[in-house]
């Protein structure tokens, strides 16, 4: 019987130097997402000052009064101006707005706060 031989034949050469594109490309992959993060986070970091959301509130809460005004006084419009289902709607809208409206802060004293 014939003896087997093994040959080892060579791979291509590899050269000595370090892995410069892996390392590249890990450095831009790394440098995508702090920007992407930055990008994502910078708006919910930025956050407007208190007085000012506090007065859009309350600029809000008026406008949705002065709404809900027309929108009753609309649905009311059958009635005589003397009528007491008029009157007593009326009454109940003021006493809801009067509550609503004591309960946000007034714009003024929210411009004086620090």
């Amino acid at each position: 019987m014939g003896q087997c031989r093994v040959v080892h034949v060579p791979g291509p050469r590899v050269p000595d130097r370090p892995v410069t594109a892996s390392i590249l490309l890990l450095a831009l992959l790394l440098l995508v997402a702090v920007l992407v993060g930055a990008y994502v986070l910078w708006p919910l970091l930025r956050r407007p000052a208190p007085a000012a959301a506090a007065t859009d509130a309350a600029a809000v809460s008026r406008a949705v009064l002065r709404e809900r005004r027309r929108e009753l006084e609309t649905a009311l419009a059958h009635l005589p101006a003397d009528a007491p289902e008029r009157r007593v709607a009326l009454a109940e809208f003021a006493a809801q707005a009067d509550d609503e409206l004591a309960a946000a802060p007034a714009p003024e004293v929210l411009a004086a706060a620090p």
